[in-house]
C-alpha cells in the first residue's frame, strides 16, 4: 500500500509541475502574439506621431518584458522538474502513467519518451531568451529606447532639435514592425512548448 501511495503522490506531484509549465507558457504565448497582432497594429493605424508611438512601445515592452522573464522560467523550470522525475522515478511512476501513456499522441506518433518530450517542452520555452538577447535586444529594443529616451531630452530643452534630429518616423515605424515580428516569433515558439507539453497531460 505504502509504494502505491507513494507512486500516486509522485504522480500527482509530477502532474502539477507540468500543468505549471502548459499554464505558464499558455498564457504568455497568447500574450506575446497578442502584442503583436492587436497592440502593434492599432498603434501603427492610430498615425501615432514616431515620438509618441516610441514612448508606448517602450511602455508596453517593459510591462510584457516583467511578467515575460519570470514566466519563462517557471514554466521552463516546471517542465525540466517534471522530465527529471520522469527519469529518475520510472518504476515508481509506471504504473500510475500507464493510462495516461497510452492516451500520449506524442509518443505513439515520435516514439520518444516522456522525459524525452518533457525536456523538449522546456528547452522550447527557454529558448525565447536567447531570441531576445540575441535578435531582440541589440537591435530593435535598443533603437527605440533610444528613441523613447531621446524624447524624454527633448521634453526638457526649450526646442525640439534633439528629438527631430534622432527621431525618424519611418524609421521607428519600421523598427516597431520588426519587433512585431520577432515577438511573434517568440510567440509561436512559446506556443510550440506549450502544445509539446500539453499533450503529456
Amino acid at each position: 500500500m505504502s509504494g502505491t501511495a507513494d507512486s500516486n503522490y509522485l504522480f500527482s506531484f509530477v502532474h502539477s509541475a507540468k500543468l505549471i509549465g502548459v499554464a505558464s507558457s499558455g498564457l504568455l504565448s497568447g500574450y506575446l502574439f497578442s502584442a503583436s497582432t492587436s497592440t502593434v497594429p492599432a498603434l501603427l493605424t492610430a498615425r501615432v506621431p514616431a515620438d509618441k508611438l516610441a514612448r508606448v512601445w517602450n511602455d508596453q515592452y517593459a510591462q510584457a518584458w516583467s511578467l515575460a522573464r519570470p514566466s519563462i522560467w517557471v514554466a521552463s523550470f516546471a517542465f525540466a522538474f517534471a522530465s527529471y522525475q520522469r527519469y529518475t522515478n520510472t518504476p515508481a511512476l509506471t504504473n500510475a502513467t500507464n493510462a495516461v501513456r497510452r492516451s500520449n499522441v506524442f509518443v505513439h506518433y515520435t516514439g520518444l519518451s516522456e522525459v524525452v518530450q518533457l525536456a523538449i517542452a522546456s528547452s522550447l520555452v527557454i529558448s525565447v531568451v536567447p531570441i531576445t538577447t540575441f535578435f531582440l535586444e541589440p537591435t530593435y529594443n535598443k533603437r527605440l529606447e533610444l528613441a523613447a529616451m531621446s524624447m524624454e531630452a527633448s521634453r526638457s530643452k526649450e526646442t525640439s532639435t534633439v528629438k527631430v534630429a534622432i527621431l525618424d518616423e519611418y524609421a521607428v515605424k519600421e523598427d516597431v514592425k520588426g519587433w512585431a515580428y520577432v515577438n511573434s516569433v517568440r510567440a509561436a515558439v512559446l506556443g510550440a512548448g506549450f502544445f509539446v507539453g500539453l499533450l503529456s497531460l
